[in-house]
């Protein structure tokens, strides 16, 4: 199933702000060029622009620094083109490295006067005949550890469940918090969307996708790891309407119940 894009509803200052720093967080550096919040962010980057001003403000208002095109030096500018050129196996196309690349055509073309001189530049400097070298854009910084003669090693108690490399969760769930998270990766394509997730009973309030594929219906959810954990828990069946589970072994359940893990193996 394909995972579409989701986009912000709610638009105010402070959450086009929040998603800048969002975007700069996944990048790993202190500033949001164009090209990364296309790539990365849940609204267009001309709706930043409208509603400060400019990018430039934008990025003051939201506390990260302006990252100017005199400011980024050449070799970052051609790794960037080597990471296309290795991803694509050739030169990449001006349509492909205005959509793909972290950095717009517009700087290459200030920068070398035209796209095609900055290809014949990268060229001119690059064996393209092997693997090109690239530098990550991600920078995160390492803190290091302070050793003191009666500091104590932590003992790692995590236990891990079977493997099933499903998309980002390796290991199965052991207990509810999985199956929340497992929920929220797949959410959007079985139809829901969550309205609110909080500890009252029950978990999550939400809306589904009618079978028509046209209209929504309201859903109370209660996540558990196993369905019968429902009963331990002492809940109240007439105030849910689904139960999400990794496992579902409560045969006698009068309520309807999603078991995830039947959904992972059908991927």
């Amino acid at each position: 199933m394909k995972i579409e894009k989701n986009f912000l509803s709610e638009k105010s200052d402070e959450a086009l702000l929040e998603e800048l720093k969002r975007v700069a967080q996944m990048a790993g550096t202190s500033y949001v060029t164009q090209a990364q919040f296309k790539k990365y962010g849940y609204v267009s980057a001309s709706t930043i622009e409208k509603r400060f001003g400019g990018w430039n403000n934008a990025l003051k208002r939201a506390g990260l620094q302006i990252r100017r095109a005199r400011d980024i030096p050449d070799e970052q500018i051609f790794s960037e083109i080597g990471r296309l050129w290795n991803k694509l196996g050739r030169k990449p196309t001006y349509d492909e490295f205005n959509k793909l690349a972290t950095l717009s055509c517009g700087l290459l073309e200030r920068r070398f006067g035209t796209f095609l001189k900055a290809m014949d530049a990268f060229v001119q400097t690059h064996d393209v005949s092997k693997p090109l070298p690239v530098q990550s854009n991600l920078r995160i910084p390492v803190r290091r550890a302070i050793h003191a003669p009666e500091a104590r090693v932590r003992e790692n108690k995590m236990k891990y469940g079977p493997l099933i490399n499903f998309r980002g969760m390796q290991h199965a769930p052991l207990k509810e918090l999985g199956v929340v998270f497992l929920f929220g990766m797949l959410a959007k394509e079985m139809g829901f969307v969550v309205e609110a997730i909080g500890a009252p009973f029950p978990d999550c309030e939400a809306k589904r996708l009618d079978e028509d594929g046209k209209h929504y219906k309201r859903v109370m959810i209660e996540f558990e790891y196993a369905s019968s954990n429902f009963v331990i828990h002492k809940h109240d069946v007439t105030k849910c309407d689904l139960i999400v589970c990794w496992v579902h072994d409560w045969k006698a359940c009068p309520i309807e119940v999603l078991e995830l893990s039947k959904i992972v193996e059908s991927q």
